[in-house]
């Protein structure tokens, strides 16, 4: 596709938010405890690690230590219902080696 802009001026801009939202991650609970969760949390931010640079989920509360094992932390300690349960919103830096 061909493009005719203006010299020298700005014609316009994009802005793309490089965020990953990570829902209903879940592991039998016979399985809890084994690092299976870890493993499938590992799996996948590794799959789309360099395509974001910030992982987003809602945490049931009392899955919370789970994420935050993970590298994740709560935003502002905020508490939301949704579907009759308690939850925070958690974020991981997705290339931490990469700030500086």
């Amino acid at each position: 596709m061909a493009q005719s802009f203006p010299s020298n001026s700005l014609t316009g801009t994009q802005h793309v938010k490089r965020k990953a939202k990570l829902s209903r991650v879940a592991v039998l609970s016979e399985c809890r405890g084994k690092r299976y969760g870890t493993v499938i949390m590992d799996a996948v931010e590794d799959f789309i690690r360099d395509r974001v640079d910030l992982f987003i989920l809602a945490a049931l509360i009392e899955k919370k230590g789970f994420y935050e094992k993970c590298g994740y932390r709560c935003i502002d300690n905020e508490i939301f219902v949704d579907e009759g349960a308690k939850q925070c919103w958690m974020t991981k830096r997705a290339n931490p080696q990469s700030e500086t």
